[in-house]
């Protein structure tokens, strides 16, 4: 009966071809959502200089930001499959909008703290609802369009703060609020284009939660120990590689540079990995083939210098991030009945998680040095590749 139930789920996944005019506007709107997504941390200096608040202050703010924009998001995909409805993707993008581009006319610290929450709860409430309807409208090569859709995302992570940064500069902190026209041009667009029947379920049917974890808990516990492991490889190397390279006698803007091309590298390289496991190669085979070059790529990189040093941040980004929509498809797979809630773990709370171990790390890297705790980053993605080894083709 299980794989029964199974079978049926993954064939209402499927179609012949994949619906490319609704990929890529939800894409576009997966861009504009996750440029929201690092104002927090951008306009922290100007906020802190404008409020006056402490170190201790700001970490607990973007802290704030960080917990609700990610850890709930598996509970907020089973209530998206439970009432299929695009409207959530709708309110997503508009509270990501208002509580990021509200935060420059913030009167007070409470404010601030409100707005980040809004803008994170925002991020949870869009994400698992908008990456199960790209699933519905992708056809046979959902890995591909899946690769796509995450692209736009880290694209709009990658411009969202620039953007932000060249407005503040010009018209001052209290201009943020002009970063609203893009989210509610988002949201108009996914109101007017999204899918409507989009869950392979109908709505308000399925199982309970708990009954849904307990069935597919070995399965999902492999599944979010890769993806956990992979993005605490991931945010270490973001957090820290500024600081090794200023070591280094590495100037301002080369970090930044070095940083953002990492960050944009993965982009393609899961569009790359994406194609690779739809045409060429196992699921498994792009998860473990990616991360094991990763180790050697996030090596040479913190061992050079000079333009070779561009060379290896290039392919830190695309090995490093080459799995992360493959591992997303594969979540999706194994839950073909609640693909939101496979999304909410795939993208939300394990890459949460991730960004959470690298907290203690500084405290870590008081102690014995950043060198040993930035090389976490070569150590940590071939352990992830062991672990994916154990994972169902």
């Amino acid at each position: 009966m299980r794989a029964d139930a199974a079978t049926q789920g993954r064939t209402a996944l499927r179609r012949k071809a994949a619906d490319l005019p609704r990929i890529g506007m939800l894409t576009l709107a997966h861009l504009i959502n996750d440029s929201y997504g690092n104002y927090v941390a951008i306009l922290l200096p100007l906020l802190r200089d404008d409020l006056h608040f402490s170190l201790g202050l700001a970490s607990a703010l973007v802290t704030a930001n960080t917990i609700t924009s990610g850890v709930i998001q598996p509970l907020l995909g089973y209530v998206a499959d439970r009432w299929a409805t695009r409207l959530m993707s709708v309110a997503g993008i508009l509270m990501a909008a208002a509580g990021a581009s509200l935060l420059g006319l913030a009167p007070h610290y409470l404010v601030l703290v409100a707005l980040a929450i809004l803008s994170g709860l925002g991020t949870a409430v869009y994400h698992p609802q908008a990456a199960a309807m790209v699933v519905a409208v992708a056809g046979e090569r959902r890995a591909t369009m899946m690769s796509l859709y995450l692209m736009g995302g880290n694209v709009g992570l990658a411009t969202g703060p620039w953007l932000v940064t060249l407005l503040v500069e010009g018209r001052g902190l209290q201009a943020t609020w002009l970063m609203l026209i893009p989210g509610a041009l988002g949201a108009l667009m996914l109101y007017q284009f999204a899918p409507r029947q989009w869950s392979p379920t109908p709505p308000g049917s399925g199982p309970p939660l708990w009954t849904v974890l307990r069935r597919y808990r070995a399965v999902l516990a492999r599944l979010l120990a890769v993806v956990a492991t992979r993005s605490w490889a991931h945010y270490t190397l973001l957090a820290f590689l500024p600081l090794y390279l200023r070591d280094l006698g590495v100037g301002a803007s080369e970090r930044a540079g070095i940083v953002f091309l990492i960050t944009f590298a993965g982009a393609f390289g899961g569009v790359i990995g994406g194609y690779l496991a739809d045409r060429w190669v196992s699921r498994r085979t792009v998860i473990v083939g990616s991360l094991v070059l990763a180790t050697g790529c996030t090596l040479f990189l913190l061992h050079s210098d000079g333009w070779v040093r561009w060379l290896w941040a290039t392919f830190t980004g695309m090995t490093l991030l080459g799995s992360f929509s493959v591992l997303t498809v594969k979540g999706q797979e194994v839950l073909p009945q609640n693909v939101g809630l496979a999304s909410g773990f795939m993208l939300g709370l394990t890459i949460s998680l991730g960004g959470l171990f690298v907290l203690p790390m500084g405290a870590v890297a008081d102690v014995i040095g950043l060198a040993p705790v930035i090389h976490l980053a070569v150590v940590l993605p071939p352990l992830a590749a062991v672990m994916a080894l154990a994972l169902p083709e």
